[in-house]
């Protein structure tokens, strides 16, 4: 995947000095705050902002990066450590956090907690075979 950087810039030297250090990445120009909006709308796929290299008010620099893939990977990984995966419920480890974190915070609300024991589940298994056991698991 390749990089797109919009470097938003007052100065077109200070433009040209960044398009200059980042030449192996897809750079994108822009004058002034205006634009930048305008090529934000207009372009998908801007990876990082760069703005104003030498901002006379603040003195600083401002990056911003888009971590949408990043956040989606992990909000990914959170759900197959939370989750069972043959049914898609609720694992152990989350039930033992959530229950720890409302025991904590004192909730005075009443709770219900249905618990399925199959362990016996392996007899079902050995004389119907495991795809008629996983698929009974999950109905």
């Amino acid at each position: 995947m390749q990089i797109r950087i919009l470097v938003a810039d007052d100065s077109a030297s200070d433009r040209l000095i960044i398009k200059h250090m980042l030449k192996e990445f897809n750079i994108l120009t822009a004058r002034d705050g205006m634009e930048t909006i305008q090529m934000l709308n207009e372009h998908d796929g801007i990876n990082i902002l760069i703005l104003d290299l030498n901002n006379n008010t603040h003195n600083h620099i401002c990056i911003i990066q888009d971590i949408t893939e990043r956040k989606q990977i992990e909000l990914e990984r959170k759900y197959i450590n939370e989750h069972q995966r043959l049914t898609g419920l609720y694992n152990c480890d989350y039930f033992e956090v959530f229950f720890a974190d409302d025991i904590k915070q004192r909730k005075s609300l009443k709770r219900a907690l249905v618990g399925i024991n199959l362990s016996n589940i392996q007899s079902v298994t050995v004389n119907y075979g495991l795809i008629y056991t996983h698929d009974l698991i999950k109905r």
